[in-house]
């Protein structure tokens, strides 16, 4: 069954909110002109990190944040040479993770919501560790007392009784990792952006990532995909056999 896609919907009212403005390039579109998938998640993770430069938080034990769950609601697509402009506030708080809200605007239509919970990590164990008090006193406005959960909602396995499950070989490449040896956030949302083309044709649409764990190279991961029509799931695993992420992209209702 699909969902409105005003669901993801939660303008910025008050506190801190930062706006960047940039053009969809080539780079960033697909065969028809299309703003895709990982494209957006790279402009996603680039206005976070302008923010929190922009904030201040420039030392390591302040940027160390890792993606839990993100969110991409369409609601009009992006093309080639639209001028975006993005905004980007805290939505919510939790023990030690945060809701990043980011709305993106175009001047020919574009019109997309997302939403990342981002646990903070101590960097020198990766575990999640306390908000500095100054994040506290510069986030909290706009939070407006929402609190977030990181509980992951993705079933673990695919159900086999529904069928349509196929099985496919994932080559990580160098420019895919990171200084960590992890792929990149942008770079996983390509693999949703391969395997879920039916559902991204569509004018409107939800677009899940959840990570349980880093997906590491050089080695190639196994994608596993359930399709019908409506909605597309995927399940990567590591080259150890180990579930790292999944994904769900659903058609929705304008």
């Amino acid at each position: 069954m699909t969902k409105p896609a005003t669901a993801d919907l939660l303008p910025h009212r008050t506190g801190r909110c930062l706006t960047a403005v940039r053009p969809i390039r080539i780079t960033d579109v697909d065969p028809r002109g299309r703003l895709r998938l990982d494209a957006v998640a790279r402009y996603l993770q680039d206005v976070a990190n302008d923010d929190s430069m922009d904030a201040g938080f420039t030392d390591e034990a302040a940027m160390a944040w890792v993606v839990r769950r993100t969110v991409i609601a369409q609601l009009a697509p992006g093309h080639r040479r639209e001028t975006v402009t993005a905004a980007t506030w805290c939505g919510g708080l939790g023990r030690r993770w945060a809701d990043r809200r980011t709305s993106l605007r175009g001047d020919r239509g574009l019109h997309i919501e997302a939403s990342s919970v981002w646990v903070h990590v101590d960097p020198a164990t990766g575990m999640p560790a306390r908000f500095p008090e100054a994040f506290l006193e510069l986030y909290a406005e706009s939070a407006e007392g929402r609190k977030v959960s990181s509980k992951l909602v993705h079933p673990t396995a695919p159900d086999p009784t529904t069928g349509g499950i196929t099985e496919h070989r994932w080559a990580i490449r160098r420019t895919d990792l990171d200084p960590w040896n992890h792929v990149n956030n942008a770079a996983t949302w390509a693999i949703v952006e391969e395997h879920a083309r039916p559902q991204l044709r569509a004018t409107t649409f939800r677009a899940e990532l959840e990570y349980r764990n880093a997906l590491n190279g050089p080695d190639d991961a196994t994608v596993t995909v359930q399709s019908s029509a409506d909605a597309t799931r995927l399940w990567i695993n590591d080259a150890a056999g180990e579930l790292v992420a999944t994904a769900l992209v659903s058609v929705t209702t304008p």
